[in-house]
């Protein structure tokens, strides 16, 4: 197993899984994709085993507290901003519940520690809280965001 920045030659394969994982309200589109590969390239990261990817975790550092709508096209991370906004965690269907996505945020939290990140913000679905939580993320309730008109959580970790 290896964790690295993503490429843009691995465009297709996190397109692939954006779309299994997440609704087409919810996905992010291609072109959305890969400029966050171009522009947080080291907050976009990869899990691949023999040439394979398996999944990723993508966002953005930010000044801001909370994570909203507008984050999520966001050109350019916010330079020696303290809070970092979690876009997506997806892993291939074929893939999960074997742990794959809690090596993923472990890894960025790691990085994130390095970097002097104070927090990690992420929105999710009712029926994830309880895997973030293993995690240490406290759910800080509703989110005020309507993204792909699905209710959501949004959940705080401190680094």
């Amino acid at each position: 197993m290896l964790i690295r920045a993503a490429q843009l030659d691995d465009l297709e394969a996190i397109f692939e899984i954006e779309s299994l994982d997440f609704t087409l309200e919810e996905a992010a589109s291609k072109e959305t994709l890969s400029k966050r590969i171009q522009n947080f390239s080291s907050h976009f990261l990869v899990l691949e085993q023999e040439g394979t990817i398996l999944g990723y975790v993508n966002g953005a550092c930010c000044f801001q507290r909370n994570l909203e709508d507008w984050m999520y096209s966001m050109e350019q991370e916010e330079k020696d901003a303290n809070h970092f906004m979690v876009f997506g965690l997806a892993i291939h269907p074929d893939f999960q519940r074997k742990g794959y996505g809690s090596l993923l945020m472990n890894e960025l939290q790691n990085r994130l520690r390095q970097e002097s990140v104070e927090e990690i913000v992420l929105t999710c679905k009712t029926s994830r809280i309880p895997f973030y939580r293993t995690l240490g993320f406290l759910d800080e309730g509703l989110s005020s965001s309507t993204h792909g008109n699905v209710i959501w959580h949004q959940m705080r970790k401190h680094v």
